[in-house]
């Protein structure tokens, strides 16, 4: 798995891009680098683009994922206040990506799933 995450300063978001197997030994290292560059730009906005990745969670650690997440970064990480948009790739099944917007937004995250990469830009930069 190899992810990249940039900040795009026209957008004030930070963009991470993967490709491969997507597990959370990678999900904690991505949550770290994310931090590290929304610091930078000191931007709430993160563009994931999951277009390329293969995702191996199970159905409970998709459910622990905002969590799981949020403890990684140690409380430091995007709360509630952050925009998250996921790229999910188009023409395969997004009923894992669908439940992951689910579970977080019941716990307060703005975090919404996309298949298209302007309707997702738009909605992170409606605020």
């Amino acid at each position: 798995m190899s992810f990249k995450v940039e900040y795009d300063e026209r957008s004030n978001c930070v963009i991470g891009t993967f490709a491969g197997r997507l597990d959370m030994e990678t999900a904690r290292e991505y949550a770290n680098e994310v931090m590290r560059t929304a610091a930078k730009g000191e931007c709430r906005r993160i563009l994931n683009d999951l277009r390329g990745a293969e995702p191996g969670f199970s159905t409970l650690d998709i459910y622990d994922l905002p969590k799981t997440l949020n403890e990684i970064t140690q409380g430091a990480g995007p709360d509630r206040s952050w925009r998250r948009a996921v790229l999910a790739p188009k023409g395969k099944d997004v009923g894992d990506y669908d439940f992951f917007e689910t579970v977080a937004a019941n716990q307060g995250y703005a975090i919404k799933v996309f298949v298209g990469l302007d309707k997702a830009m738009d909605w992170l930069l409606e605020s």
